[in-house]
């Protein structure tokens, strides 16, 4: 039990650079025919909103309007855990101050699978290694309807429209400095 949990605190060592996120505070957004890249380390929800343990991360890579999300998240329950965009990039409150999800065309149809920032569930096995490998084609990570700033919650069970499931993860979308 040990081995296994220094190798997956290796893990996620080795997928960071030491360095805690970065904020262009200048409000400077990178070129729109760059490849643009952000990430967030991903938090177990707790009151005061703690960085700590960390869990795992998310990168995001923008290339045109193609995003693509990879990463890993450990100790999560198996089963699905709805995964989306909130719209703040806040932790504390057990996740609860990230606000509802982030949705900048007020979408009201009901269809949460295919809202903007809405990735659909995380299938986590009995191993408790979730692995993220999505395309997105709706987010951004520039222009003002960029989702860098704001939180990503990973939800207790899948997703369920117009049904607040409980938040067990969240963490910031930050830019990866060039």
């Amino acid at each position: 039990m040990f081995v296994k949990l220094l190798l997956i605190s290796a893990v996620i060592l080795a997928s960071t650079d030491g360095h805690q996120g970065h904020h262009d505070h200048q409000g400077r957004q990178p070129n729109r025919k760059a490849v643009v890249k952000a990430r967030a380390y991903i938090y177990r929800a707790n009151p005061k909103g703690e960085r700590f343990p960390r869990l795992g991360f998310v990168r995001f890579r923008q290339r045109g309007n193609v995003t693509r999300l990879t990463g890993m998240v450990f100790g999560l329950k198996p089963g699905k855990h709805g995964f989306h965009v909130h719209i703040n990039g806040n932790l504390s409150d057990s996740c609860k101050a990230a606000g509802g999800p982030f949705n900048p065309f007020n979408d009201t149809n009901g269809h949460q699978n295919h809202a903007y920032g809405n990735f659909g569930d995380l299938h986590t096995p009995k191993s408790g290694i979730t692995r993220i490998n999505i395309i997105d084609k709706q987010i951004s990570l520039y222009d003002h309807h960029s989702i860098v700033g704001r939180a990503v919650v990973i939800h207790s069970g899948p997703t369920q429209v117009n049904v607040a499931v409980p938040r067990v993860a969240c963490g910031i979308i930050e830019y990866v400095p060039e």
